[in-house]
């Protein structure tokens, strides 16, 4: 039940949400293959959301907190433990929203 609330209250904060079509390639070495996907981000004051258009699959990023949905299933992963995964979304916002200070924790300018 928290679960569904969670995700209700997120997906309230993607209603008034700017959003950015977008092209993802992986090259799968193994396989030696490019994978691509496209889908949609939207940012929002609170956070942001990914959805993939094929798939089925959504990523809601919230503070630390990500929600991952596929199909009926949902996900909660808290970005705490995972240091990669919440410095990838807090890149991100940070390019959305132009935070230089931000940025140059991560960059040389």
């Amino acid at each position: 039940m928290v679960r569904v609330f969670i995700l209700l209250l997120l997906l309230t904060f993607f209603l008034h949400a700017e959003a950015f079509r977008f092209k993802e390639e992986r090259y799968l070495y193994a396989l030696d293959k490019t994978v691509t996907r496209e889908g949609t981000i939207r940012f929002s004051s609170g956070g942001l959301e990914i959805l993939y258009d094929q798939g089925g699959q959504s990523l809601l990023y919230y503070k630390d907190k990500l929600v991952v949905v596929k199909g009926t299933q949902r996900k909660v992963l808290d970005l705490n433990r995972d240091p990669v995964m919440k410095t990838f979304f807090m890149l991100l916002e940070a390019i959305f929203y132009d935070d230089s200070e931000k940025l140059e924790r991560f960059f040389v300018l």
